[in-house]
């Protein structure tokens, strides 16, 4: 097998694995993205604030936003956390099922 075809076949291979782990966790198109964007800002040591999540338009309209935010709420897969200074500010944190999910995937590269 060639250089390409190789690496083609470890794509291929990954994205099944995605697609696998994304239906075995109930997780669709936009919520998987929300989901990445709220693990990344964490990452980054710059936790997504709710209303910030809420006007990113390319995931949905703020009440499709609120929804996937309450979802994964529900799943355990983020929680809500007040800033230290004001308690107005709520940032969205990956939980540990989320890491979980992406400690998974990262096996599979």
């Amino acid at each position: 097998m060639n250089t390409t075809a190789n690496s083609e076949s470890k794509y291929l291979h990954f994205a099944d694995e995605l697609d696998r782990v994304r239906t075995k966790n109930k997780l669709n198109p936009r919520v998987w993205r929300a989901l990445r964007m709220i693990a990344k800002a964490y990452l980054q040591n710059n936790p997504i604030r709710i209303i910030d999540l809420m006007q990113i338009a390319e995931i949905g309209s703020p009440a499709t936003i609120h929804k996937i935010i309450q979802y994964l709420i529900d799943q355990d897969m983020v929680a809500i956390q007040s800033d230290r200074h004001d308690g107005r500010v709520k940032y969205l944190i990956p939980t540990s099922r989320a890491s979980k999910i992406f400690r998974e995937l990262a096996a599979k590269m």
